[in-house]
């Protein structure tokens, strides 16, 4: 439930409605509140603030120009930020919208606008002219005053994050945080108390065939298609704990699933009951597109996104890829430095679920396969790959991964002596290559 939980939160955090149709809802209850405290309270609360009273008919006249106001600049706000999207898309890539449509400034600045909007309205709605029914909320117009400030202070907030968001390198930046934060959630530094995992750095296909399994008592197949987001692993280790068995998934979250594939394939030395069969499928997170809440190199392939369009003849920004470069390579880094993502699960020392997950060999050749092959003419990003190369082979930790580093290195070379004419930078690309070799050969022999 859990999982289903953060998977829910990461939709609604990184949708376009969540957070102004809550600030709209507030200022909706707002609306009734502040009229309801100026009905009971509100000649005192005047009085001890000392603001003047305001008539029937300026009350209305206000409080309708509060409300055409931010009714205008909501457009005005709605249309920039469309044009900000067009413009992200066709620059940075299709990928990148989410991180702009999940910008704080963008979502904080509609729902202030349309709150304010909201407000000013109802509140309108209750000012009577007349007699004795006359009711002017004068503490409410001053809260509609200072909506309309705070409305003006977020115009600039948005205009200026705007500006700076589509800045290329504050792209490459945000994308990079989130990176981060990935590599925090996925690889922890230690292990969470009460948990029984194995530890291993073997490859799914190598661990299962080390447990001399038979052949699966179930497999389940996929009644849905498209790129798996979540896997909810906590109750599929209790399932195969209570029943006695063990279950392999031998897809991971980034991956498309086809319709009919294995998802789970099950052991058990009792028949596994009908319930738990129809069941087991449901404990899977689909989408139309990859997310990075377990899945690590969806902000690999954002970043790499970035830096390939920047290497291609319409841009042409070889900086930005660089910077991408750099980005990539610190968070393999830190990647090769952590201990490897738990495959085997076990329970009181019995084997309950074993998982798919990317090899140091996976996430390498996401971050550095696409750039090397679109920038294999550039000579800053061929270099500038071999240099960042060799940096990782002094911070993994064995043969496996040390291989997956010479192959990227052999293949970048590769390329570089076949469109690499005779001059410098031919030079400086064979000599990075030997300092790679000795790196590696020096840290197989420590190994």
């Amino acid at each position: 439930m859990k999982i289903y939980l953060f998977n829910l939160w990461d939709r609604m955090r990184t949708g376009f409605w969540f957070t102004p149709g809550l600030i709209t809802f507030a200022g909706i209850l707002l609306s009734f509140f502040i009229p309801w405290l100026d009905a009971i309270q509100g000649d005192k609360i005047t009085e001890f603030i000392g603001i003047p009273t305001v008539s029937p008919s300026a009350a209305h006249q206000l409080l309708g120009a509060i409300a055409s106001a931010m009714i205008t600049v909501t457009g005005v706000v709605f249309s920039i930020t469309v044009v900000t999207l067009s413009i992200a898309s066709s620059q940075f890539g299709p990928r990148l919208l989410r991180t702009f449509v999940s910008s704080r400034a963008t979502q904080l600045s509609l729902g202030v606008f349309l709150a304010t909007s909201v407000y000013s309205l109802l509140v309108m709605a209750q000012v009577r002219d007349g007699g004795e029914s006359e009711f002017v909320p004068q503490i409410s117009l001053l809260f509609a005053l200072g909506l309309l400030v705070t409305g003006v202070v977020f115009l600039i907030y948005y205009i200026h994050s705007v500006a700076a968001l589509i800045q290329a390198p504050n792209v490459v930046h945000a994308v990079a945080k989130e990176l981060d934060l990935s590599v925090d959630r996925l690889f922890p530094d230690e292990q969470k108390e009460g948990e029984d995992a194995a530890q291993d750095d073997r490859t799914f296909d190598e661990i299962l065939t080390t447990l001399n399994l038979s052949e699966p008592d179930i497999r389940v197949k996929a009644d849905f298609e498209g790129y798996l987001q979540v896997v909810d692993t906590e109750t599929l280790i209790e399932i195969a704990d209570r029943h006695n068995g063990f279950l392999a998934v031998p897809v991971r979250p980034g991956q498309f699933v086809i319709k009919g594939s294995d998802v789970v394939l099950g052991w058990c030395e009792e028949d596994w009951p009908d319930e738990v069969k129809s069941r087991l499928g449901r404990h899977f997170i689909v989408g139309n597109r990859p997310t990075p809440r377990q899945d690590i190199e969806c902000c690999i392939n954002e970043l790499v996104e970035v830096a390939v369009r920047a290497l291609s003849p319409g841009i042409n920004d070889p900086m930005t890829a660089l910077s991408c470069i750099e980005r990539i390579s610190a968070a393999i880094g830190r990647v090769a430095e952590k201990e490897p993502r738990r495959r085997l699960w076990e329970k009181e020392g019995e084997p309950r679920l074993l998982v798919s997950e990317p090899t140091f060999s996976n996430i390498l050749e996401t971050g550095f396969t696409l750039i090397r092959q679109y920038g294999r003419d550039s000579a800053p990003v061929m270099i500038r790959l071999l240099e960042k190369l060799t940096e990782l082979t002094k911070k993994v930790r064995n043969k496996e991964s040390l291989e997956a580093i010479e192959k990227q290195v052999s293949m970048i070379m590769n390329s570089c002596e076949k469109f690499f004419p005779e001059n410098e930078d031919i030079q400086d690309a064979r000599d990075w290559y030997r300092q790679a070799r000795d790196s590696i050969k020096q840290e197989n022999s420590s190994n």
